[in-house]
């Protein structure tokens, strides 16, 4: 465990649930910022206790990670994961294999950790996270927000590909844990199970996690993992009903310049507060490749419009 000093802070006590992450040396640029996310608009809980589990990041990038953030904003506990029992289990091409840590978080955690916050790598945190130290949990495992696919699922006419049948389908990017209750009720190896009888399921862990928990976890309110991204910039909203954590689901992330994003420029300024910051040359590229996409996008769109056409002659 690593703390840098701040006299400024060092006498705070927690205000704020520890947090857990999960990467791989990939991720290093999402796993910084969205840990500066954290930092920066939870500064009244300095220092903030983070458990990063990881797989293959090595001792510079963890010096990268942690001085992405400000002097005396966080305690770090690095936590290694075997992933080898989880290499029969697929996952879409844009996922990494660390999804699966959730499934390990609540039994490699300290035994004193009562409750903690899980986040994917792909969210910014934008308010305090406090209030989830206020949330009765009582004997739920833990507390999640529902994904939209829930729509899909009871739809009769939608195709849910294979997603299962469960009461409400959580998403599974920001969980709030009760690794007792979790380890009581067997939701990893009930996840595990689901798995290993249905190693393709679309959304991997998501899915399993979602039936090892059915009808036991406690419903959030969106603002804590809200997922509209694509269709809603919460950026115009006004600011008492803006999310705490949105979440970027789906291939398009707004540090993707071949996907234009209303949040690229938000994303960007945590980002540029980390180690990770993008130098000028990587802004040009990453202008060019946007613009290539944008043009292409449009072409195909031209295409399409003129066979449409063709068809009605």
């Amino acid at each position: 465990m690593q703390l840098v000093s701040n006299k400024k802070h060092e006498k705070k006590p927690y205000a704020m649930l520890p947090v857990a992450v999960a990467a791989d040396a990939a991720y290093l640029m999402p796993l910084a910022t969205t840990l500066r996310s954290i930092a920066d608009n939870n500064e009244q809980s300095w220092p903030l206790q983070f458990f990063v589990l990881n797989d293959g990041i090595d001792c510079d990038a963890r010096k990268q990670i942690e001085s992405s953030l400000p002097d005396g904003a966080a305690v770090f506990q690095w936590i290694d994961i075997d992933l080898k029992p989880f290499q029969a289990f697929k996952t879409l091409p844009r996922i990494s294999k660390m999804t699966f840590a959730r499934l390990v978080l609540p039994f490699v955690l300290p035994i004193h950790i009562e409750t903690i916050i899980y986040l994917d790598i792909d969210v910014l945190v934008l308010g305090s996270l406090t209030e989830l130290s206020l949330v009765l949990l009582n004997d739920a495992p833990f507390a999640a927000v529902k994904d939209p696919l829930d729509l899909c699922i009871h739809d009769p006419s939608a195709r849910n590909a294979g997603v299962p049948m469960v009461n409400k389908y959580f998403n599974a990017g920001m969980l709030l844990i009760q690794p007792f209750q979790w380890r009581k009720k067997y939701i990893s190896e009930r996840a595990i199970d689901y798995l290993t009888n249905y190693p393709q399921t679309p959304f991997a862990d998501q899915d399993a996690l979602n039936v090892a928990a059915d009808g036991a976890w406690l419903e959030l309110s969106n603002v804590w993992n809200f997922q509209g991204h694509r269709t809603t910039d919460i950026q115009k909203w006004q600011t008492l009903l803006k999310p705490h954590v949105i979440h970027f689901v789906t291939e398009q992330k707004p540090w993707k310049p071949q996907f234009p994003s209303a949040y690229a420029q938000l994303y960007d300024s945590y980002r540029g507060r980390t180690k990770f910051a993008r130098k000028p040359s990587a802004i040009f590229a990453d202008v060019v490749i946007g613009y290539i996409c944008r043009m292409i996008k449009i072409l195909r769109n031209s295409l399409s419009i003129t066979r449409l056409c063709a068809s009605f002659k």
